[in-house]
C-alpha cells in the first residue's frame, strides 16, 4: 500500500514522572481528535518512552519487553497515524536506545539504535549491519531521519544525515529527534552546526522530550520555534506541514 501524505507532524510530550505510556498516549489521541482530525499525521515520541525513565536510568523493574512496538503498531493503526517512537529494547543481550518509524499499517520502517557510552555521548551501534541503512527513510511526502537526544552533537552522524537531506527529491526533510533532556535542542540541532550547504538542513525538526521539566517542540530550519509544549501536561502537539 502506497504511503499516506503527511499532512501534519508533531510530538507527544510525556514527562518521565508519568507513568502507564501506551495509555496516556491513547488518551491524549482520543483528546487530540475531539480538537482536529489528526489522520494522516506522523507524531513523535521521547525517548525511553516504553520505561519512562533516562536510558540511564534503567533497572531491573523496568518493562524493556519487545511488545511496546506491537502496542504502538496497533494504536496507529487505530488512528490512522505514524510514530516515530524512541524505546529502550533488547537486543542480543544488551538494552539499547533505538528510534523507529511505525506507519498507519504497523509497518516498521526505520529502526536507528545506539548504545550509550557516557551520560553526554551515544555512539552508534554497529551490530546487525549499520543503522544507516534506512536513517533516513522515504515516508509519503517525507524524507524521514532519526537521531536519539545527544546523537544531535555527534558530527558523524549529522553530517552523515546532512548529505541525504541534500540529496532529498522526495518532499519535506524531518529530522525527529526522541529525547530527554531538560536543554532546547534546537541549537544543538541547527544553530551550532557549521553546516556549509544549507540544503543540509532538515526542514522541520522534531523534538519530543520525557525530561520532567523538559520541554517538546518543533523548529523550522532557521531554528526558530514552532509549536512548544506545556511541561508539566501530557499532549499531543501537531502543526501542519
Amino acid at each position: 500500500m502506497k504511503p499516506p501524505r503527511i499532512k501534519k507532524i508533531g510530538f507527544f510530550h510525556f514527562p518521565t514522572n508519568h507513568g502507564d505510556p501506551v495509555g496516556s498516549l491513547r488518551e491524549a489521541l482520543k483528546t487530540r481528535l475531539k480538537k482536529e482530525d489528526i489522520a494522516q499525521s506522523l507524531v513523535v515520541l521521547p525517548e525511553g518512552f516504553n520505561i519512562c525513565k533516562r536510558y540511564l536510568d534503567v533497572g531491573p523493574s523496568c518493562d524493556t519487553s519487545p511488545e511496546i512496538v506491537s502496542d504502538l503498531q496497533a494504536i496507529a493503526y487505530q488512528f490512522g497515524i505514524a510514530f516515530v517512537a524512541g524505546l529502550i529494547l533488547p537486543s542480543n543481550g544488551q538494552l539499547y536506545n533505538s528510534a523507529h518509524l511505525i506507519d498507519p499499517n504497523g509497518s516498521l520502517l526505520l529502526s536507528y539504535k545506539t548504545k550509550d557510552d557516557t551520560s553526554a555521548n551515544y555512539v552508534p551501534w554497529a551490530g546487525e549491519g549499520s543503522p544507516d541503512l534506512n536513517n533516513p527513510v522515504a515516508y509519503g511526502n517525507l524524507l524521514v531521519a532519526a537521531l536519539i537526544c545527544m546523537d544531535v552533537q555527534n558530527d558523524d552522524r549529522w553530517n552523515a544525515l546532512g548529505m541525504r537531506f541534500q540529496e532529498n527529491t522526495v518532499g519535506t526533510s524531518l529530522l525527529c529527534i526522541p529525547a530527554c533532556s531538560g536543554e532546547y535542542f534546537s541549537k544543538v540541532a541547527i544553530g551550532s552546526r557549521d553546516v556549509a550547504v544549507a540544503s543540509q538542513i532538515p526542514a522541520r525538526v522534531v523534538v519530543a522530550n520525557a525530561f520532567p521539566r523538559g520541554v517538546s517542540y518543533i523548529t523550522d530550519s532557521s531554528g526558530t520555534i514552532l509549536k512548544t509544549s506545556n511541561y508539566k501536561v501530557n499532549e499531543i502537539v501537531p502543526t501542519e506541514i
